[in-house]
């Protein structure tokens, strides 16, 4: 609709003088043709419409400039230079429009007639003498074109933000501020046309506040399976939806006319929509046994939440961060399908180290552009339908009380001392007595206390044969064992942690976090002692040192000297940490210098108890007599 018109047209002229330009500053500059004239001055006349240089829509703009000296050719390029209007849209931009005349000339500028309401915008021409562009010197005048049009939309924006500062996500609320020419009214529902994506892109935002204002919001909540990844557009339209309607002059009965046309709002990149179910945030739900570190064997539990329920089919994976290096570990599904929580776990594996805890990088686009995100071959959806969860979930970052300590301590070497009297074992890493095995040595009374357990499961074997050791202890990274005989110079020691015992109770001897020693079969032991006498290991000879016995049934094995004596050799055997029902047929053997190499039998019987435990027993065979010397030790682990 058009208002009325001015039928008054004046002519005022505002003359802008600049400084004289000289007749070598305007040779060969581009856009001036033949020779340049001595002065070049110019002034405008701005053929206005009315007062205040106001044109309406569809009207022409005339600009005159003329020499302020007779006769002189006026040349230069007519650019816009500032404007609140829209180029193309509300005017004809000149772009460096090339003129000239003698003594003046009038440039003539359309503006748009075109069916939106505007506010009042202007725009600004200046013509250009010195062929510099739009900043040179030359004249300018502004115009102020105005809007013709009833009340009606002239601006839209999107006034809200995305939580994570680029794409809403489901639930999100999108918000589209539409300013208007003056104050409107609103009634009943009334609604605006968004863009999302391609295909079946049409959504409607509705009315929310700002009746009887100049402004209105509108809103729309993100809904599952909305995508688009441009960013929203508002796209033109000649009305507004919804049953409601929108008048102009608000809180009167009687309403001047209201243009419902609106221009739209381009893509917003910065207003990006993806609806697609996905995880809003990640969980380490486990405890490590310790409290603070998770050893071999322990689950790490992660949890995903989502905001739909979700199901999974198959072997799904996420990725779990542990250390440097080839650090990828992958967590597999394990249960909540079904709901908008998964649980997914990994089993620290023996070697596994995170000294800072463990992370989750979370989903990412890789080099090519592909987006990275859940492994395996698995697949999971929307619970209830085909629609594929998105491959996003938020990282995890390290976290302390999460750490991964999968390294079992192992044997670096072992040494006897210069004196023969101890063997110093030691160790990749601390090691300790398992805080199980000392809190049962201290409720259980036992004397010999942590010697007893680290004296059972480590060896020391001198000359083939396994003296009882009297001692043990355990400091830092070494186990020091001492022998109730000194090794002499020259003996071969070894020490071993993979006997019958040891593998009976692999937790006895640990790590700080927990991680049971690692086995190690016979390693030598670097023999220091300066001790010249002889330990007398191997003058008595078992034909095996372990065996393994069910309670109720017997075993034997055999007995003899490493040497021929000069005289008769008293054998004793002992029993240690034997109960009353485990016995055995000799105590007392006698060999002669006749007999010495003949193996003698010894049978170790035992009867049922009325507990359901299995336990250890040590046999100590004691050689005495014509200069013998040493001891043989036969381990015998009792089962239910």
């Amino acid at each position: 609709m058009t208002r009325h018109k001015y039928e008054a047209r004046a002519l005022v002229l505002a003359t802008i003088i600049f400084a004289a330009l000289t007749a070598g500053a305007l040779s060969g500059i581009p856009g001036f043709q033949g020779p340049a004239p001595a002065h070049a001055n110019v002034t405008s006349e701005c053929k206005r419409n009315r007062a205040q240089n106001y044109v309406d829509e569809g009207e022409t703009i005339r600009i005159h400039m003329h020499s302020i000296r007779h006769g002189e050719t006026v040349r230069g390029n007519w650019y816009v230079v500032g404007a609140t209007a829209t180029a193309g849209e509300d005017y004809e931009d000149p772009a460096g429009r090339f003129q000239e005349g003698v003594n003046d000339v009038t440039g003539e500028f359309r503006t748009v007639e075109d069916r939106y309401s505007e506010k009042t915008e202007t725009v600004t021409f200046r013509f250009v003498t010195d062929g510099t562009g739009p900043t040179g010197q030359g004249a300018q005048c502004t115009f102020s074109i105005i809007d013709d049009d009833d009340t009606g939309a002239y601006r839209i924006q999107i006034i809200s933000s995305p939580a994570d500062g680029e794409t809403y996500r489901l639930g999100e609320t999108i918000e589209i501020a539409m300013h208007f020419t003056s104050a409107v009214n609103v009634q009943g529902d009334v609604l605006v046309g968004l863009r999302l994506g391609e295909g079946s892109w049409f959504r409607e935002a509705e009315y929310q506040r700002g009746t009887r204002t100049g402004t209105l919001v509108f809103s729309y909540t993100v809904q599952s399976g909305d995508l688009d990844l441009d960013g929203i557009s508002v796209p033109p339209s000649n009305s507004f939806r919804g049953s409601g309607q929108i008048t102009s002059r608000p809180g009167r009965r009687s309403t001047s006319p209201f243009n419902p046309r609106y221009r739209g709002l381009g893509d917003q990149a910065a207003h990006k929509v993806d609806g697609r179910t996905y995880a809003t945030a990640t969980e380490i739900v486990s405890i490590a046994a310790n409290g603070v570190t998770y050893r071999a064997g322990e689950t790490i539990d992660i949890a995903l939440t989502y905001n739909n329920p979700v199901e999974v089919e198959g072997n799904v994976l996420v990725n779990l961060r542990m250390g440097t290096g080839s650090w990828w570990r992958g967590a597999a599904y394990s249960r909540g399908s079904g709901t908008d929580t998964l649980v997914f776990s990994y089993t620290v594996q023996p070697g596994d180290l995170d000294t800072d805890g463990v992370s989750l990088d979370g989903s990412y686009v890789d080099a090519q552009g592909v987006p990275q995100g859940y492994g395996g071959d698995g697949a999971m959806k929307v619970a209830g339908t085909d629609v594929p969860v998105h491959h996003y979930y938020p990282a995890l970052s390290h976290h302390s009380y999460h750490k991964v300590d999968g390294v079992k301590p192992t044997i670096s070497s072992a040494a006897v001392a210069a004196d023969g009297s101890t063997v110093t074992v030691t160790f990749t890493e601390n090691i300790q007595v398992a805080p199980l095995v000392r809190w049962f040595i201290e409720n259980e009374g036992l004397t010999e206390g942590i010697s007893e357990f680290i004296n059972a499961v480590l060896n020391v074997e001198v000359n083939n044969a396994w003296p009882i050791p009297t001692a043990a202890t355990v400091s830092g990274n070494t186990v020091t064992v001492t022998l109730p005989t000194p090794i002499s110079s020259g003996e071969a020691v070894q020490v071993r942690y993979d006997g019958v015992f040891a593998n009976d109770a692999p937790g006895v001897l640990v790590d700080n976090v927990g991680n049971p020693m690692t086995n190690f079969g016979a390693t030598a032991a670097t023999n220091n002692s300066t001790v010249t006498t002889h330990s007398g290991a191997g003058n008595v000879v078992l034909s095996v040192r372990e065996r393994t016995i069910t309670e109720g049934n017997a075993a034997t094995y055999t007995v003899r000297l490493g040497a021929k004596p000069k005289e008769d050799v008293a054998v004793v055997a002992i029993l240690s940490n034997a109960p009353s029902n485990v016995t055995i047929s000799e105590t007392n053997l006698t060999f002669t210098p006749d007999n010495w190499d003949r193996a003698q039998t010894v049978t170790v019987s035992s009867t049922a108890d009325d507990n359901e435990y299995g336990y250890w027993v040590g046999i100590t065979h004691i050689a005495s007599g014509s200069g013998f010397t040493g001891q043989d030790t036969l381990k015998v682990l009792m089962q239910e």
